[in-house]
């Protein structure tokens, strides 16, 4: 575990030359298309974004909402580089292909600080991470290895997500008013979220600095702890 320390009432870890805000973003968007027969006229649109960061929770309409929030929480906390190197918050998405194929147009107008965008991908729209300025978008997914709701009846959260709540066949817009089924979906999505990463985080003694981007890199850790335990396998 890292050794933290706090600042603006948010903790704080140092690890080979960034500063990483122990704290993660928890985010997830809803979409809806039209459901045009012809798919040369389907067109799918952001209908809702929620965020929940440091206890707050927040329902976005409009992906631009979204990048002001950001922009907000860049300049609270002083996320631009400093002396000591580049700070980073990271935000956790579960299924991050999906969601950044849609918002990295949007993420890509916050500032980078000349450290060029960056991450892991593995194919088109295939993200394990994905880096802008101090942001680092990291697939809760890859990580679980299973869906939001299996991942929360593996971590015995509190909070289960709510399938079945969502009407997915429902034509909606950002413009309207979210019916109160929806909104609590959509709640319940981020809390069922950060309730898993603290559980697992918990279950590996890991935190933002020390676990793992993916399920099997819990099993290359330990191949290789073992590994170097064993003289002539190190």
């Amino acid at each position: 575990m890292s050794k933290v320390f706090y600042r603006y009432g948010l903790p704080f870890t140092y690890d080979k030359g960034r500063t990483y805000c122990m704290e993660p973003v928890c985010l997830d968007i809803e979409t809806s298309n039209n459901h045009a027969a012809d798919a040369d006229e389907l067109v799918t649109r952001i209908v809702s974004i929620q965020v929940l960061f440091n206890g707050q929770y927040h329902l976005f309409r409009y992906p631009e909402e979204l990048i002001t929030w950001y922009r907000g929480i860049i300049n609270r906390y002083h996320l631009e580089p400093d002396k000591k190197g580049q700070k980073v918050l990271v935000t956790y998405i579960h299924n991050a292909s999906y969601d950044l194929s849609y918002l990295i147009p949007y993420i890509n107008m916050l500032p980078d600080y000349d450290n060029k965008n960056q991450g892991i991908i593995e194919g088109k729209n295939k993200f394990l991470t994905y880096e802008r300025g101090p942001l680092c978008f990291r697939c809760s997914y890859r990580l679980s290895g299973v869906s939001l709701a299996k991942w929360c009846k593996d971590m015995h959260t509190e909070h289960k997500k709510a399938v079945g709540l969502y009407d997915y066949d429902r034509i909606t817009y950002p413009d309207e008013a979210l019916d109160e089924s929806s909104e609590i979906y959509d709640k319940l999505d981020v809390i069922c979220l950060r309730e898993c990463l603290e559980a697992q985080f918990k279950y590996y003694n890991d935190d933002i600095v020390s676990t793992a981007i993916t399920k099997t890199g819990y099993i290359r850790r330990a191949l290789r702890r073992a590994c170097l335990k064993d003289k002539t396998y190190r």
